[in-house]
């Protein structure tokens, strides 16, 4: 892969996050996995996971710079990193995505006339709610 950049870019994310934007040509770009962003004038990606060609995980820090990184993290009381048996027994509180309905409902595919669609919707957030309410009414009544 061919990689470019702009020097003046690559000296502010230096000196931003410590890191050369040189650095990418050193990871193995077949194997991660990327978010291309098309909200600007040029492709822009999120890297969320990546392996360097050795099959590792890159550490983008020197040997010196991890030390004082970790060094500066331990020396805060208050905010300890998490130890590895910490990060084993965490549990997330909530599910990442939609939250889960309420068991009672079943998702169907259901045609119903524009106008009476759009009538629901005029009425803002909730419209489903309304028209399954609507007819729970009907069936009550029948």
């Amino acid at each position: 892969m061919k990689i470019s950049f702009d020097p003046l870019k690559d000296a502010s994310n230096k000196a931003k996050h410590g890191i050369p934007l040189g650095a990418a040509a050193q990871l193995e770009w077949s194997e991660a996995l990327i978010d291309v962003d098309n909200r600007y004038r040029t492709e822009r990606f999120t890297i969320m996971q990546i392996k360097s060609k050795s099959g590792r995980l890159p550490s983008l820090l020197t040997a010196d710079e991890d030390a004082l990184a970790t060094a500066a993290a331990l020396s805060d009381p208050d905010n300890l990193p998490w130890t590895d048996q910490q990060l084993a027994e965490l549990k997330l509180t909530r599910p990442r995505g939609r939250p889960f309905g309420s068991g009672t409902k079943e998702q169907i595919t259901l045609r119903i006339d524009r106008t009476v669609l759009a009538a629901f919707r005029a009425g803002g957030a909730g419209w489903q709610t309304r028209i399954n309410r609507a007819l729970e009414e009907w069936l009550s009544t029948h």
